[in-house]
C-alpha cells in the first residue's frame, strides 16, 4: 500500500508519540530517549525511537532506532514467533502446531 509510508517527523520533539495504520497493521513510534553514540570516531547525539507493530491486539514486532543529525545510526528490530514458509508460500504444518519452526527473527543495523 503506497499510502502507508510512516516517515519520522522532520524535527523530533522530546516525548513525540504517534500511531498510524499501515495497511491492516498499526504502527506506534515514540521518542523514548536521548543517547550519545560513536559514529566515524566522533560522538553524535541520537534520539531513541521505540516502534511497535500490531496486528489487532497481537504484537508482531518491536524495535528501537537511534537517529542522529546525520541520519539513522543504529537499529534493532525483533519479530517474535516468526514462521518460515514453504517454497509455495504456505506456512509449514510444524509452525501451525507450535513446534520449533517458530523462531525469533532479529535484524540489527549499525551504520559504519
Amino acid at each position: 500500500d503506497s499510502t502507508s509510508v510512516f516517515a519520522l517527523p522532520s524535527l523530533l520533539v522530546e516525548g513525540w508519540d504517534e500511531t498510524r495504520a499501515m495497511g491492516i497493521l498499526q504502527v506506534r513510534r515514540a521518542q523514548t530517549s536521548v543517547d550519545t553514540l560513536t559514529y566515524h570516531g566522533r560522538l553524535e547525539e541520537a534520539w531513541g525511537v521505540k516502534e511497535t507493530i500490531m496486528d489487532g491486539a497481537n504484537p508482531l514486532a518491536s524495535g528501537k532506532y537511534w537517529y542522529g543529525a546525520s541520519g539513522l545510526l543504529k537499529a534493532d528490530l525483533v519479530w517474535a514467533g516468526f514462521g518460515w514458509r514453504d517454497a509455495n508460500g504456505s506456512v509449514p504444518v510444524k509452525a501451525l502446531e507450535g513446534s520449533d519452526a517458530l523462531v525469533e527473527l532479529r535484524r540489527s543495523l549499525v551504520r559504519l
